[in-house]
């Protein structure tokens, strides 16, 4: 009797560890790879079609590489420059290049884009200012750089505000959408700043 015993406990303590592995194992599954859904939906013959065929966990986690949650900055610094041809004897020139880029909570980078501000200053006012660089980048599979939307300037006296925008689609057909983020570069004497607008009030 206590060999049967013995026997059913071992029998019971046998099953127990098979489930306790079965559930660590189904614990132990790996997360979704949502870079690599975004390039089968990318690369197939309706993306439109995949993007909407996914589940809600493969859309979680293509969204978790393609949302953007947050930016950060990246900038030149400021830097004196030659004068060009023309400009007044009196006058400094700088140039300033201002990058930003938009991340997925996943942590990549989405899409990037820029502006590079060369401009003069005589010490009381702007003399003469020029767009050298603007543009945008994305190397995500389901983004796509658009080219420019806009671009603008106000010269205040004291410093000159440009601003460029650029514009990114996200998507295929009725499951696209478009980002057309703008990067503004204030420059002045010796001096600059920036900020994420278009608004050169």
């Amino acid at each position: 009797m206590r060999t049967r015993r013995t026997t059913l406990a071992a029998a019971v303590l046998g099953a127990a560890g098979v489930m306790a592995t079965l559930t660590s194992t189904a614990q132990a599954a790996p997360a979704l790879d949502g870079m690599a859904l975004s390039k089968q939906v990318a690369s197939s013959s309706d993306p439109g079609r995949a993007y909407s065929a996914l589940s809600a966990a493969q859309l979680a986690a293509v969204k978790n590489v393609n949302d953007p949650v947050s930016e950060t900055v990246e900038t030149s610094g400021i830097s004196e420059i030659p004068k060009d041809k023309g400009e007044v004897a009196t006058a400094r020139c700088y140039t300033a290049r201002v990058t930003y880029k938009a991340k997925a909570a996943a942590g990549n980078v989405i899409y990037t884009y820029w502006q590079r501000l060369n401009w003069c200053h005589n010490g009381s006012k702007v003399t003469s200012w020029k767009v050298a660089e603007r543009g945008g980048e994305t190397s995500t599979p389901l983004w796509s750089y658009e080219g420019h939307a806009g671009k603008g300037s106000h010269n205040v006296g004291w410093e000159i505000r440009s601003w460029t925008q650029e514009r990114f689609k996200y998507g295929f057909g009725p499951v696209s959408s478009t980002q057309t983020p703008c990067v503004q570069i204030r420059g002045g004497k010796g001096l600059y700043s920036y900020q994420k607008s278009c608004n050169t009030g």
